[in-house]
């Protein structure tokens, strides 16, 4: 919570700081169209699950409490797994990292590839 409006106070500033106009409407408008639904998955991948997310939300146009939602629900099956397995899940961590870590990269793949293909002229 403390990083979100640490991200709604200055966040802003600093995306206009160092991106440009056009890109900081295009994050306003990827944030009002999928900010609970990107910081859920975000949340829910272990790998991806940095605090940096956090600052970016406060910065964008989601209001906090559908932030805190989609960010407890995000995390809590890992504090559920984490706490039901214990010390088992620090044996199974190193696979299941491998395979998240792997279905991190081509989603970002896929989104490198997309994001130009739907911003582009002709659609």
């Amino acid at each position: 919570s403390i990083s979100f409006w640490v991200g709604r106070k200055w966040g802003h500033k600093l995306l206009h700081k160092f991106i440009s106009s056009k890109h900081v409407r295009q994050f306003h408008a990827f944030t009002e169209k999928h900010g609970t639904a990107a910081i859920f998955f975000l949340k829910l991948n272990p790998v991806t699950s940095f605090d940096i997310w956090n600052y970016l939300a406060g910065a964008g146009s989601i209001s906090f409490w559908k932030f805190s939602i989609a960010n407890l629900l995000g995390i809590f099956p890992l504090v559920v797994a984490s706490a039901f397995f214990g010390e088992e899940s620090f044996k199974l961590a190193p696979p299941i990292i491998g395979i998240l870590f792997l279905a991190t990269l081509l989603y970002i793949i896929w989104l490198v590839i997309r994001i130009p293909a739907k911003n582009s002229p002709d659609e």
